[in-house]
């Protein structure tokens, strides 16, 4: 195990305010331990040099991750994130720095429902106490990652996906979700959008069912193989994904297709491109082993087949 299995830091819990939207925004392979309590743990560094503004509100959490050629195991030890509620923010950042933040911001993102329980309560927040405040003259959005579900009730799911839908009601909301997730997801809510076949043309299918039964401005389902969106506008669309057998590292490639996908949208691209730097950054990751440069990311898309409409 020892020559076979890869260390990865999953992920700090705090407010990050971005200042390069056009560069990837990803935790760095380097893990430097410094002190906490209010601190950025030293693993963010990379992180925080591309940042404004780093608010660390609790310590961060690890997963010891085991990778093989045939899939991986994660140990998680997730107990710093259960620290994080929406009454932490308002201790730790305040409810006016809060307020400029996302006055400031085009993309909220927020991430790992399924294992934080504060999550709930941050959307709440965020829905009425944060953005009522805010001018409308910039366009928003917000990105939600739920994480693996499988950890959380039918009921826990059902009342999720509403608490979605009612922050969907004040601001754009899309769902991301990798394969095994959506088929969780559209079993819980209904939406009947998988059948027995799993192409791109099958999932772009249930990525509308699913987005119109929830409600929600846009839902994009990113399996290995590519990666699929609709949105509330009647578009749809699948991208055929840089596959490769042999990754370098597995760790991450989720988290880096929404990087690059959120980002698209909001700089303005449309959902094929969108979906196509999402692969692109998601496809450079695994293959290198760190985050792509934009150069790397411009250089990896020429080579890329176009968009399925």
């Amino acid at each position: 195990l020892a020559k076979t299995h890869k260390l990865a830091l999953a992920e700090d819990t705090g407010v990050f305010h971005f200042k390069k939207m056009t560069e990837a925004v990803v935790a760095p392979k380097e893990m430097v331990t410094v002190g906490e309590g209010g601190r950025v743990h030293g693993a963010f560094g990379a992180l925080v040099e591309r940042c404004l503004e780093v608010v660390a509100t609790s310590g961060p959490s690890f997963t010891d991750c085991l990778e093989f050629e045939d899939g991986k195991l994660m140990f998680n030890n997730s107990a710093a994130m259960q620290a994080v509620t929406w009454e932490l923010l308002l201790r730790t950042v305040g409810i006016e720095k809060l307020t400029r933040l996302v006055e400031e911001s085009s993309l909220i993102g927020i991430v790992n429902w399924s294992q934080m329980g504060g999550v709930p309560g941050i959307w709440k927040g965020l829905r009425e106490e944060i953005l009522p405040k805010v001018s409308k003259a910039r366009e928003r959005s917000v990105f939600i990652d739920l994480a693996d579900p499988v950890k959380r009730t039918p009921a826990d799911i059902e009342t999720g996906l509403g608490d979605l839908a009612a922050l969907n009601r004040v601001i754009p909301v899309t769902l991301g979700m990798n394969l095994s997730e959506a088929e969780r997801i559209d079993a819980a809510c209904g939406a009947g959008g998988f059948g027995k076949g799993r192409t791109g043309e099958d999932v772009r299918a249930a990525a509308i069912a699913m987005r119109e039964k929830l409600g929600l401005a846009c839902v994009v389902i990113h399996p290995r193989e590519g990666a699929a969106a609709a949105t509330r506008e009647g578009e749809s669309a699948w991208f055929d994904g840089p596959l490769t057998q042999k990754p370098l590292i597995s760790t991450g490639a989720g988290d880096h297709f929404n990087a690059g996908f959120a980002i698209a949208r909001t700089l303005g691209l449309g959902l094929g491109e969108s979906l196509a730097a999402g692969t692109a950054v998601s496809g450079a990751y695994v293959r290198d082993g760190e985050s792509p440069t934009r150069a790397r990311l411009v250089a990896f898309l020429r080579e890329l087949p176009a968009p399925i409409y």
